[in-house]
């Protein structure tokens, strides 16, 4: 009988092993401890020694030449536990970014978790390569742990400020605040370095010490081992170089002020550290192809001579002499042991990947904690969430077996055995693969944020889960790529290339997820623990021998194979292990037709998600319940806000939808001389789900005692007003405007390319005013001020616009003047008193809103007290309190009732 498919593949798996034998040779390798017990362990100590042992190179290439340990490799008693470690510094600095959940957090977490990983890296390596396992290697690991967990502590308390409003509230902030570069960042695109911060802060001089401090370390045991082993002088000191350098890239971050230089250094440093590596790699490549090159010119120039010729024959014993002082000098050198052309530590590969695995099990078991959680009241049984934990624990699942199976190929040569560019690649791609992993707003804490409270994810946690979880399958698929698949051609189901490239595709497919805004958590993680389960199945089955059925075949179809065999050629060829073609061939064209038909309806249902597909909202019932969700997805709802019933409400007009913000939830400070609310993010406060509302940036309001204030600073590209309601402010700028404004009066500096002023008490009573910012709709503007009156008497009337749109009907473009105060923003604020029993309404023409109830009776940092009032019969609020509002129609109203027994002072913002 024939022999089978499969029998016929294996004939040619075992030509093709023979082929690359005779092509590449079985292998240039020397074992240099064949004499040696191999039941002796190296961390044994039997006299005072071995406690510190003699400097050694474990592995290393000479000539072309590998020598390494015959004996299988022990893992280190510490290197699992330096694992461990470093995972629970990572999550540290994660923690950090998803405080500033979004690009900038993203890019915070970029460069200061690199350097941590540089350092564990490097040292690993190191311990692979030549460590002893003695006292003090071992103290080394330590004093490592020990300054990585310094620079973690410290870079996690970094603070360059967002938007502050003074000097003099600078100098109050302390280094626990927020992160360095998700404030340099934001202080970069939006404000002027001049006023983030006039002093170095400690935080991130420590941090940098400590990281020098871990670099020194570095370079001493370099030098060290440098000087004890001469045969591995040059490679030794080469990477101590590469570490110097290092060194002094971040050195200056101890001295520097400006954002934009910190953020500068720490890139620099990240790109040099990555990319000095390659440069090593290509111009030991590039000297040895010269020297190959000069070789093979000598030899063709030698056998262009003539031999019979006098002068050839001279010529030839002198160049005979010449070729002897050579080699006798070479001779020479090789044993001195010292010679320039030294060895090259090598990595034991089997050790290398077998911890490299073990570390990314770690990582994708800190994925699975992450969807932990503990069940209560409405949460027992098989509820929504516990379909969360198991889409979470699929994914963390269905990864774990990808990156096992990343090569898509059933025999391939690995990619540091391949070559040193693959190798050094496939090392590096381990960096943003983790990255992706372990950043916990990224992936694991917004897994997590998904399963325990899945009504309060924001937009930014969505894109880091599928953004997270894109690149590492992206990530995924360029490490396959690094390796050499030796599957002859035809022999799989589906080639390498096409399994490749779907988890590309399956990548960018999840990366885009998060723009189905409607989608909820369960149905967002369902979607990718299906991507993910598909790849699975379809590497699984591509990898199976094409022409081997799938099920076990019955007698009638074994027969039936049998005499298809007698009429096929008998030679081992592709075309007869793969045979001709049968049912599986049909098989094999239906899934990968499913395949791509399952991506095009997953991408389709994205697009309709995401409205690139028109949809028609049928009724009023539905437009009303867009408005709310559409205010939901803008405002991101905290997991620390309590929600009431009315706290997201759709209002009685078809398109209007509100979202309360309490008194007691904004941002507070008691500096003493001033007592602040913030409504935004603003100095020492960050909630990344208030960030901004439309144009409107910052709405503080504040209380300054009398003889204080806040002294001369900078400002850029920013519309600031001031609204008084009570007391005396005086106001000083750098175009020469002096001004006391009292209750009543609205002032506006129009920051533009650039100003500096100061705010003081006027007089012997606080003053209270609220301080608001809006980003204006052109940047570059000349700097401008300009100041209005608005009485009392006029705001019991009814809505008084006191800020207008630039150009808008009414609003004069005058420094002193009536009507609204000109502003460079798509924005309208609107200003009432409004007596108990009375009700006003306005309509909104913008997409958004924000209205506030002034804290008139008093400074109250609880609960909300004093005033009460009604928006359109559905949100109750009190003084301090506040409400985004969502307008997807055009003149939808504004209703507002005084329920309680005082005046309320109520501003409102029309805006977009």
């Amino acid at each position: 009988m024939e022999s089978s498919p499969q029998e016929k593949v294996n004939s040619l798996y075992r030509a093709l092993g023979d082929f690359v034998q005779q092509d590449y040779g079985p292998g240039n390798v020397n074992f240099h401890d064949e004499d040696k017990d191999s039941t002796h362990s190296s961390s044994q100590t039997s006299s005072y020694r071995d406690l510190i042992k003699p400097f050694v190179i474990k592995q290393w290439l000479d000539k072309g030449v590998l020598y390494r340990e015959k004996r299988e490799r022990v893992p280190s008693r510490f290197e699992l536990f330096f694992d461990l470690v470093f995972v629970a510094i990572a999550h540290t600095l994660s923690e950090t970014a998803a405080e500033h959940a979004g690009g900038v957090g993203l890019a915070q977490f970029i460069l200061t978790f690199f350097p941590t990983w540089s350092l564990w890296s490097e040292f690993r390596a190191f311990v692979n390569a030549s460590g002893t396992d003695d006292i003090l290697q071992r103290i080394g690991i330590l004093y490592m742990m020990a300054l990585l967990i310094g620079y973690t502590a410290n870079a996690s308390a970094i603070s360059i400020a967002f938007p502050t409003e003074t000097q003099a509230e600078v100098t109050t902030e302390t280094t626990s605040g927020h992160k360095l570069i998700a404030r340099a960042l934001y202080a970069a695109v939006s404000e002027s370095a001049d006023h983030i911060t006039s002093k170095r802060d400690p935080a991130l001089v420590a941090a940098t010490v400590f990281y020098l401090l871990g670099r020194a370390l570095r370079i001493g045991f370099l030098w060290m081992y440098a000087y004890a082993l001469p045969r591995f002088r040059m490679a030794l000191l080469i990477q101590s170089f590469h570490q110097v350098v290092c060194f002094f890239l971040y050195f200056p971050l101890i001295f520097v002020r400006s954002t934009t230089a910190i953020v500068t250094l720490a890139s620099l440093g990240l790109a040099f550290d990555l990319f000095a590596r390659y440069t090593v790699g290509f111009v030991n490549m590039t000297v040895k192809r010269r020297e190959k090159q000069k070789q093979q010119d000598e030899e063709k120039k030698g056998d262009t001579c003539d031999e019979n010729s006098p002068s050839a024959k001279q010529d030839s014993d002198s160049e005979y002499d010449d070729v002897i002082r050579e080699k006798a000098q070479c001779q020479f050198d090789k044993h001195r042991g010292d010679t320039l052309a030294s060895a090259i530590p090598a990595l034991n590969i089997e050790h290398f990947l077998e911890r490299t695995a073990a570390f990314v099990v770690i990582v994708l078991g800190e994925m699975v904690l992450s969807i932990m959680y503990h069940a209560s009241g409405s949460q027992i049984g098989f509820k929504d969430i516990y379909g969360n934990a198991i889409c979470g624990l699929m994914i963390a699942f269905n990864l774990c077996w990808l990156y096992f199976d990343a090569e898509c190929s059933r025999k391939f040569l690995h990619a540091i055995r391949r070559h040193w560019f693959s190798g050094l690649t496939f090392t590096t791609l381990h960096f943003p693969l983790c990255a992706s992993l372990i950043l916990s707003p990224q992936v694991s804490a917004a897994m997590s944020q998904m399963t325990q409270h899945s009504e309060d994810v924001s937009s930014a946690l969505r894109w880091y889960f599928g953004g997270g979880l894109g690149c590492a399958m992206i990530c995924l698929a360029f490490i396959g790529l690094t390796h050499r698949g030796l599957d002859p051609s035809g022999t799989t189901r589906l080639s390498r290339g096409v399994q490749l490239g779907f988890r590309v595709f399956a990548g960018v497919a999840m990366t885009c997820l998060p723009l189905a805004n409607h989608l909820s958590s369960l149905e967002l993680m369902g979607i990718c623990a299906g991507v993910t389960s598909f790849l699975v199945i379809e590497e699984t089955f591509g990898k199976l021998c094409r022409g081997e059925p799938i099920a076990k075949l019955s007698a009638g179809e074994q027969d039936a194979l049998a005499r298809q065999n007698d009429v096929v050629d008998n030679a081992v060829t592709p075309t007869a292990a793969i045979g001709v073609k049968d049912k599986s061939d049909h098989r094999y064209q239906t899934v990968v037709g499913l395949g791509v038909a399952t991506l095009v309806l997953i991408l389709a249902f994205l697009l309709s998600k995401t409205r690139l597909i028109p949809q028609v909202i049928p009724s009023k019932v539905a437009r009303q319940s867009s408005a709310a969700t559409v205010l939901k997805r803008s405002i991101s709802i905290p997991t620390h806000t309590v929600m009431s019933q009315n706290s997201i409400s759709a209002a009685d007009g078809a398109n209007l939808a509100f979202v309360k913000r309490e008194s007691q939830q904004r941002g507070h400070a008691d500096h003493g001389w001033l007592k602040t609310f913030h409504t935004f993010n603003f100095a020492d406060y960050y909630d990344p789900s208030f960030e901004k509302h439309g144009c409107l940036r910052v709405i503080n309001e504040d209380r300054v005692e009398p003889k204080e204030g806040f002294g001369t600073h900078a400002h850029r590209e920013f519309e600031i007003f001031s609204y008084i309601v009570s007391g005396a402010l005086e106001h000083r700028d750098s175009m020469g405007n002096i001004e006391i404004m009292k209750r009543g009066d609205v002032q506006l500096t129009s920051a533009g390319t650039g100003i500096r002023h100061s705010e003081k008490t006027s007089g012997d009573d606080q003053v209270h005013f609220l301080q608001i910012w809006s980003v204006p709709s052109t940047r570059g503007l000349t700097p401008n001020y300009y100041h209005r009156h608005f009485s009392d008497e006029e705001k019991r009337q009814g809505w008084v616009a006191v800020v207008g749109k630039q150009g808008g009907e009414g609003v004069s473009d005058q420094r002193e003047g009536t009507g609204p105060t000109p502003v460079h923003s798509p924005l309208w604020l609107y200003a009432t008193l409004l007596g108990p029993g009375k009700t006003v309404e306005r309509p909104l023409n913008l997409s958004k809103g924000y209205l506030h109830v002034v804290q008139t009776s008093g400074y109250n940092a609880g609960k909300s007290q004093g005033a009460r009032i009604k928006i359109n019969g559905a949100l109750e609020l009190g003084e301090g309190d506040g409400a985004f509002i969502a307008n997807e129609g055009e003149g939808e109203t504004v209703k507002v009732e005084n329920i309680g027994d005082l005046e309320a002072e109520i501003l409102l913002f029309d805006l977009d």
